[in-house]
């Protein structure tokens, strides 16, 4: 999570088998990017994760609670797949529910990365995104 200097991106909450983040952002790009990070820092710890893999992840939704699905799917399943995770994220394009972002990271080595939890899917279960006066917030159930 963020120290005391700087805003709280997520928190984590307990959830009935499963594992659940509250996410903050000012704008939108920010409330994405601090999702992302909220679900790989339940993953593994990102702290000496080398930013030597590079993606381009490009998701659409019908609306922005289903765009914040798809996106965190699409990071969990390179996770899944490919045991890569990320720890940094730009966002390149956004509009009309439609994301491109850049995603760098790296293929975790078991030896150096444990996996504290594994996550099976990015539900839509007590799912919700909504602006508040001056950021955003979100949150996501995650079943492990």
């Amino acid at each position: 999570m963020s120290g005391t200097s700087s805003p709280l991106r997520y928190k984590q909450i307990e959830h009935t088998g499963d594992i659940g983040i509250q996410i903050f952002g000012k704008t939108l790009h920010d409330l994405f990017i601090n999702a992302a990070f909220g679900m790989f820092e339940i993953i593994t710890d990102l702290g000496d994760i080398e930013k030597d893999t590079s993606e381009i992840i490009e998701v659409a939704g019908d609306g922005v609670e289903e765009l914040l699905v798809n996106w965190l799917s699409e990071l969990n399943y390179l996770f899944v797949t490919e045991n890569k995770v990320f720890n940094r994220f730009v966002i390149t394009r956004y509009k009309d529910f439609e994301l491109t972002a850049t995603v760098r990271g790296a293929t975790i080595d078991p030896s150096r990365h444990p996996v504290n939890t594994e996550i099976k899917a990015v539900t839509y279960h007590e799912l919700y995104v909504k602006e508040l006066k001056n950021r955003w917030e979100a949150q996501v159930i995650f079943d492990i």
